[in-house]
């Protein structure tokens, strides 16, 4: 089994976030082998200070075997079968894990995203990082189930 691992700043507080991202965590878990990782919000402060101190505690845990992925809304939108795609070449390469990074409420910031193989949207619309995470997971799920020729994914079918 293949190995993904996600980073992330902050605990999940709000309860339905929380219980979705276990959720799929726990089916993803029986593709391929997840491993959450989290630091600490920072404490309150102004959103640069917030920003930066967010980024050096997760450029602490990102390792040297690492092909980083950092979720951002200035990055690419792939369609989900495109991601499915590109998260199965990742898995591929036996001296690579893919590691999705997760900013907080205020994002990522630029030495975080200088250091990413990638930068990903979710989409255009604004969400909050808890949710963010959630639809992460989500398309996690999604594109293994894709990879897997799981039956879960439902392109190209419409209702008429």
């Amino acid at each position: 089994m293949e190995r993904i691992r996600t980073l992330c700043v902050g605990r999940m507080k709000s309860g339905f976030c929380r219980e979705g991202c276990a959720h799929y965590r726990q089916r993803l878990s029986r593709l391929y082998s997840v491993r959450e990782m989290e630091v600490a919000d920072s404490r309150p402060g102004s959103e640069a200070v917030r920003v930066e101190e967010e980024g050096k505690s997760l450029l602490a845990r990102v390792r040297g075997d690492c092909l980083v992925v950092c979720m951002d809304e200035g990055g690419a939108a792939w369609s989900t079968t495109e991601f499915a795609s590109r998260l199965r070449a990742w898995v591929e390469i036996p001296s690579r894990i893919p590691c999705f990074v997760l900013g907080g409420a205020f994002g990522l910031s630029r030495n975080v995203l200088e250091v990413a193989h990638v930068v990903l949207s979710l989409g255009p619309m604004t969400l909050p990082h808890e949710l963010a995470r959630l639809v992460l997971y989500e398309q996690l799920y999604r594109a293994a189930t894709i990879n897997w020729n799981r039956p879960y994914h439902h392109a190209g079918r419409r209702e008429g």
